[in-house]
């Protein structure tokens, strides 16, 4: 099943890169105009494929009266939406899922495209309707203890230790890092720089020791000798599903464990 999963999401990704002003197909396979049709996939903490892709809410973002629908058990929905929207969005939900949201827009010769939403940026490409969005179970980790050292003036070493109510399964936790903020947290990190808050570090329950080059880091973020770099961490899901929510101008984590902030360290840049 794992490889089957992420076939589907290369198969997804390698689909999602071309632009909007790519020209207009004209041999794609003819979809009924009044629906739309896909697959959700559903992931547990580690990207392993659940046994039931059923209960995902599928829902007409801003539609009066409401149109949604609820997936089968092989993730499979079918949504009607009327021709006369030329752009419309999806929401995908199920309770300890998090939700996603997807962006579409029809073009003169009504097939349907979809946004690829991990950037600022607005990307659009076919959409198939054999493929869908995946959503990650929403972290049930726990860190119990977290620091950041610099050791030898060259690596970066992240220390934490983990506790779970599934110890064999894989699980990450979201590193984040910005300078000059003593209060660094998921809502108020400086997310212009994915750097600073993008990375997810797997980890397992127990003690973990994570070594990175410190120079590496330093190109990166950007830092500058002398500076005061504040760090803290979220248990989070490996599923690569945040998205850049337009509405709210932010991006969005959806299986972040908001609950389980780690403590907030700092080192200073040699």
């Amino acid at each position: 099943m794992k490889t089957q999963i992420i076939s589907a999401l290369v198969i997804l990704l390698l689909t999602t890169y071309s632009c909007k002003k790519n020209p207009e197909p004209t041999d794609q396979k003819k979809f009924d105009i009044n629906k739309v049709e896909g697959v959700t996939i559903l992931l547990d903490e580690g990207m392993q494929g659940v046994k039931d892709w059923s209960g995902v809410k599928v829902t007409l973002e801003n539609s009066n009266p409401v149109v949604s629908t609820i997936t089968d058990s092989s993730g499979h929905f079918s949504l009607p939406v009327d021709p006369k929207y030329k752009s419309f969005n999806l929401v995908y939900s199920k309770e300890k899922y998090g939700t996603y949201k997807q962006y579409f827009e029809r073009r003169t010769n009504d097939t349907i495209y979809y946004s690829f939403n991990y950037t600022t940026d607005t990307f659009y490409s076919i959409y198939d309707h054999t493929l869908g969005p995946n959503l990650g179970q929403i972290s049930t980790a726990k860190i119990n203890s977290f620091n950041v050292t610099i050791v030898n003036g060259t690596t970066l070493r992240v220390t934490c230790d983990i506790s779970s109510p599934y110890p064999e399964k894989e699980k990450g936790i979201r590193l984040l890092f910005q300078k000059n903020n003593k209060d660094i947290s998921f809502e108020n990190v400086d997310k212009s720089n994915r750097n600073d808050w993008l990375v997810i570090t797997p980890v397992k329950d127990g003690s973990n020791t994570i070594d990175e080059c410190l120079s590496c880091n330093i190109r990166c973020h950007k830092w500058q000798s002398g500076d005061t770099i504040y760090v803290t961490a979220y248990p989070d899901s490996q599923a690569p599903n945040f998205y850049f929510d337009r509405s709210t101008n932010t991006y969005v984590c959806p299986n972040i464990n908001l609950n389980n902030k780690a403590p907030i360290v700092s080192f200073i840049v040699p």
